[in-house]
């Protein structure tokens, strides 16, 4: 029998029932009164993260062997659902025991320095990411992707909401622009093309809102 890989014992850990309920129920307690930009709930749109970033990783990973595909795929998904907790008050040892030392450091990654003012945070991060290693950048896509939907229903319903939308938009056309490493991955380039595809839609409605 083969000796068990770091990733074999992690993904056994990470599956464990009690730890997913444990990465949930700190996914609740840190966003529970939250709204997202929409208006939604912050805990919906975690969710709905969590799950793109699923799908992305076991796309990515196919051709990995069966033990690394199902562990990425599950950091990816914790990362999802955890990706704000930094934001909203948690630390990095909050994560690694919710999670592990991996989806935290990938949070860490995805994590916003809000010392900063918006719009050189926001260039900051988009480095940040693009350095990053490709979990994070897989979970980027995804967050970029529900955010884009979020901000086309705001727009839709909410005329007043124009500049906040292209501010948003911008900044999404910034972050899409550092996924180089799963860009260029033939089963990621059509979803990071078509997400940047919408950005463009979306700030040309913001200008046309405004003319």
């Amino acid at each position: 029998m083969e000796a068990e890989t770091e990733a074999d014992v992690e993904y056994e850990r990470l599956r464990d029932g009690l730890v997913w309920a444990g990465v949930d129920d700190f996914a609740r307690c840190a966003h529970a009164a939250q709204r997202h930009v929409d208006g939604a709930s912050k805990l919906a749109h975690l969710y709905v993260v969590s799950e793109l970033a699923g799908r992305h990783a076991e796309r990515y990973y196919a051709g990995a062997d069966l033990f690394e595909k199902r562990y990425m795929t599950l950091v990816c998904k914790a990362t999802g659902l955890l990706h704000e907790a930094m934001v909203a008050g948690r630390d990095y040892e909050d994560l690694v025991d919710a999670a592990d030392e991996a989806v935290a450091g990938l949070v860490a990654a995805l994590t916003p320095d809000l010392r900063e003012p918006r719009s050189k945070r926001t260039h900051l991060l988009a480095n940040r990411v693009g350095l990053a290693a490709e979990p994070a950048q897989l979970v980027m896509l995804a967050d970029l992707q529900h955010e884009v939907i979020s901000l086309r229903g705001l727009l839709g319903r909410n005329g007043d909401g124009v500049g906040l939308v292209r501010q948003r938009a911008d900044e999404c056309h910034e972050l899409l622009a550092a996924l180089g490493k799963i860009s260029r991955s033939p089963p990621l380039a059509e979803s990071v093309a078509a997400t940047a595809a919408a950005v463009k839609s979306l700030e040309r409605r913001c200008r046309e809102a405004r003319s």
